[in-house]
């Protein structure tokens, strides 16, 4: 059973791995690049400990320079910090697991990483280090796939936390049977599945999967997407009106409450400082069941069908 603590920059839990994870997060997912950095830097000050990053993202370099200049300033400490990075889906190759990373730190300008995460349960042709194409695909456009077991990569992980680079490890995107498929193999237990969870897409089958593997859940895409208008619909008004918050802020506390960790994004300072303000209160458990009545399990990413050639999430 994960244990709450309360740190001084917010909640956090207590992994598998003996390591904490603070709930509160700040995510560079489709981040600007040119404003992720200050937005970044704005998240630090104002107390987030938590910063998850991906190469895939194509902005760890902008994202790495604002660590330098933070860390250096001396107003946060590196080991104050839990940093997430991913590994990409074309990179799965046992020997390619360990030179992704190291690429990863050298772009973020640190020396190990909190969580380093599976982005993806698939295996795609090696296409290069820099990740100039993201998604190879045939001339019938469909993705071009490494006969690379999910397992393979894993225990290449593994080796990742037994070298110091990495304190602890998980996944991503990962649905029951290949989150599971991977613990039944696992030297190392995955720490953190990090996956799509909202009001629109609330995930209890697969949380309470993850729940009985010990398994910490790390939501995104908490807000919704842009068409779903998540933060407009009349519950987290009412409940918006309740708390003298906003929706923004319930959706946070929503999943701060459920234990799990969330990782808005934003690059505007006045959202970002926003988005973490919300240890001064608690939802009711009815309140919790409320925002979970919405739920219609309606996907944010399933438009990036194309993208992938197929739907990951049949």
């Amino acid at each position: 059973i994960l244990q709450s603590i309360f740190m001084s920059h917010g909640p956090a839990v207590t992994l598998s791995s003996g390591h904490k994870i603070p709930l509160v997060g700040f995510g560079t997912w489709q981040a600007e690049k040119g404003l992720v950095g200050a937005a970044m830097k704005t998240a630090l000050l104002a107390g987030v400990r938590h910063i998850d990053c991906a190469q895939v993202y194509g902005n760890e370099i902008e994202v790495g320079e604002a660590f330098a200049d933070v860390f250096k300033s001396g107003a946060v400490k590196r080991e104050d910090v839990f940093i997430t990075s991913k590994l990409w889906n074309t990179v799965h190759e046992p020997k390619h697991v360990r030179p992704a990373l190291e690429r990863t730190l050298k772009e973020l300008q640190i020396e190990y990483l909190d969580l380093y995460l599976i982005h993806w349960p698939l295996a795609w042709e090696f296409t290069g280090y820099d990740l100039k194409t993201i998604a190879p695909k045939d001339e019938q456009g469909r993705p071009k796939f490494s006969k690379t077991p999910l397992i393979d990569t894993w225990r290449e992980m593994e080796k990742l936390v037994d070298a110091g680079l990495v304190k602890s490890i998980g996944v991503s995107n990962f649905n029951n049977q290949t989150l599971v498929d991977i613990y039944q193999g696992s030297r190392i237990q995955p720490a953190v599945n990090q996956i799509e969870v909202n009001p629109l897409n609330t995930r209890p089958e697969l949380i309470e999967v993850c729940k009985m593997l010990n398994i910490h859940v790390t939501a995104y895409s908490a807000f919704g997407s842009a068409g779903a208008k998540i933060l407009d619909d009349p519950t987290m008004a009412a409940l918006a009106q309740k708390y003298k918050k906003t929706p923004a802020q319930i959706i946070v506390r929503w999943c701060v409450d459920q234990g799990m960790s969330v990782i808005p994004k934003s690059v505007k300072a006045e959202r970002v400082k926003e988005n973490f303000d919300v240890m001064d209160f608690s939802l009711s458990s009815d309140d919790i069941d409320s925002i979970n009545k919405m739920n219609k399990n309606e996907w944010c990413l399933s438009y990036q069908k194309p993208f992938y050639g197929y739907n990951p999430f049949a």
